[in-house]
C-alpha cells in the first residue's frame, strides 16, 4: 500500500474542509436556544444577578416564543430586585390577572405587589402612564392642544406688574406625545451605560465653592455623571450631561423598546410644562406658590440634586419642570419668533448653540419663569444639566 504523503499547506487545508463546522448557541434550533435563555435565567435568579437576568427576560420577550405565565413571576422578581418596583408590581399583576388563585405563585405574587409598593423607590402611576420596560422612565400621555408660547419682555422687576409687556404666541400641536413624568434618573441613567457600553464625557462644570447666595463651579477633568454632585443616588436626576449624550440616551431607548424616544421640542416642552396656563409658572404669577411645585434656590441649600417627584406636580402630572435640573430640548437656539408653534423642532443646523430650559435647583426665582430661555453648547457637561424625554404616540 503506497502512502501518500502531503504538504504542509496542503495538509492543514485538507483537516480544515473535513472538520466539521463549529457549533455555537446560534446555530441551534430555535427552541433548543429557547431553552438554553430559560436556564440562564433560572441560573441568575438563583445566583441573584438581577440586573443580567433582566436582560434575559427581554431576550426571552423579543424570542417570539409563547411564554408560560410564570414567566411573569420570573420577571417580576428580576425587577424588584434590580430596583424596578413599579415594572415588577404590573408583572405581578398582569401574572395574578392571568392564572387567578389557582397559579403556583398566587401567594408569591400578592406578597410581591405589596413589596413593591412599599418600595422607596415606588412609584403611584395614574391612569394612562406607562412603562415601556423594567427600569424605564415613566411615560405621560398628553393630548393634542392648544396653548401658549411666551416671551417675557416685561422692564420690571416685579413678578406681578407689567404682564401686558409680554409676547404671546399661540401654540397648536395636532398629535399626542407622551413625556416623562419625571427627570431621567440616575439609576436609569447607569443601566443605560451598563447595557450600552456607551461612554460619556468624564470632564464636567461642577460646584466648587459658594453659598445659596453665590455658586461657583468650575470644569473639573474626571467628573461626570457619577460624581456631578456632592451625594449621588439612584432616586436622583442625573447631572453632567451634554446635548450629544442625552441624545444618545434616547436612542437607546428607542432601540430597546422599539418606539421613538427623543428629546422634546422647544414647544412641546412650553406646552408640557405650562399645562394649559398661561401664567409666569404653572402655579400662578405669586413666586410664594413655587415653594410646594419646585427646589430652587430659596428653599434647597444642599449641593447636591434632590430625589425626584419630592414636589407637587403641575396640572398634568409632570414633576420637577421647574427648578431640579435643567433640561435639554431639541432645538437650535433662534429668535422666539422662529420658533415652530405645531410642535417641530427648529434644528436644521447640526452643531448650532442647543437649549437649556427649567432651572435648577441653585437658581433663584427670577430665573426661573416658564419663559426662560438660555442657549447651550451641546458639548458642554454642567453639573445642574439633565434630561427628561418625549416618546411618540404616533
Amino acid at each position: 500500500m503506497m502512502l501518500v504523503r502531503l504538504a504542509a499547506p496542503f495538509f492543514a487545508l485538507f483537516l480544515l474542509l473535513a472538520a466539521p463546522p463549529a457549533v455555537t448557541a446560534q446555530n441551534l434550533p430555535p427552541e433548543v436556544q429557547f431553552d438554553l435563555l430559560v436556564q440562564k435565567l433560572a441560573s441568575e435568579i438563583k445566583n441573584e444577578r438581577w440586573n443580567s437576568a433582566l436582560a434575559t427576560v427581554e431576550e426571552l420577550r423579543d424570542s417570539n416564543t409563547d411564554l408560560p405565565d410564570s414567566f411573569l413571576h420570573f420577571e417580576a422578581q428580576a425587577n424588584l430586585n434590580a430596583g424596578n418596583p413599579n415594572a415588577a408590581e404590573q408583572a405581578w399583576i398582569a401574572y395574578v390577572s392571568a392564572t387567578g388563585r389557582q397559579g403556583k405563585y398566587y401567594t408569591e405574587a400578592l406578597a410581591g405587589i405589596i413589596e413593591a409598593q412599599q418600595s422607596d423607590s415606588y412609584v403611584q402611576m395614574a391612569e394612562g402612564e406607562f412603562m415601556d420596560c423594567g427600569g424605564c422612565p415613566i411615560m405621560v400621555p398628553l393630548n393634542p392642544g392648544v396653548g401658549a408660547l411666551i416671551k417675557d419682555d416685561r422692564k420690571t422687576s416685579s413678578f406681578a406688574d407689567g404682564l401686558d409687556e409680554r409676547t404671546i404666541r399661540k401654540i397648536n400641536i395636532e398629535y399626542a406625545f407622551a413625556i416623562s413624568k419625571f427627570e431621567v434618573t440616575y439609576a436609569q441613567y447607569k443601566r443605560f451605560i451598563e447595557e450600552s457600553g456607551y461612554e460619556p464625557s468624564s470632564n464636567c462644570w461642577v460646584y466648587v465653592s459658594g453659598d445659596k447666595h453665590k455658586v461657583i463651579s468650575e470644569s473639573i477633568p474626571g467628573r461626570s455623571w457619577r460624581n456631578s454632585f456632592r451625594k449621588v443616588f439612584d432616586n436622583q436626576p442625573v447631572g453632567c450631561i451634554n446635548w450629544h449624550e442625552a441624545k444618545a440616551y434616547t436612542a437607546w431607548l428607542s432601540e430597546k423598546t422599539g418606539h421613538v424616544y427623543r428629546l422634546p421640542t422647544y414647544v412641546e416642552w412650553e406646552y408640557a410644562t405650562r399645562s394649559g396656563t398661561d401664567s409666569i409658572w404653572f402655579c400662578g404669577n405669586n413666586p410664594d406658590c413655587l415653594d410646594s411645585v419646585a427646589w430652587h434656590r430659596g428653599n434647597y441649600s444642599e449641593f447636591s440634586a434632590p430625589a425626584v417627584g419630592t414636589k407637587n406636580p403641575n396640572q398634568w402630572g409632570l414633576h420637577d419642570t421647574l427648578g431640579s435640573v435643567w433640561e435639554w430640548v431639541e432645538d437650535c437656539y433662534v429668535g422666539f419668533d422662529k420658533f415652530p408653534t405645531d410642535g417641530s423642532a427648529h434644528s436644521a443646523e447640526p452643531e448650532c448653540s442647543r437649549i437649556i430650559r427649567g432651572a435648577g435647583f441653585v437658581n433663584p426665582l427670577v430665573e426661573m419663569p416658564i419663559s426662560r430661555v438660555i442657549d447651550f453648547k451641546p458639548t458642554n457637561n454642567n453639573w445642574i444639566v439633565g434630561i427628561r424625554v418625549v416618546r411618540e404616540l404616533r
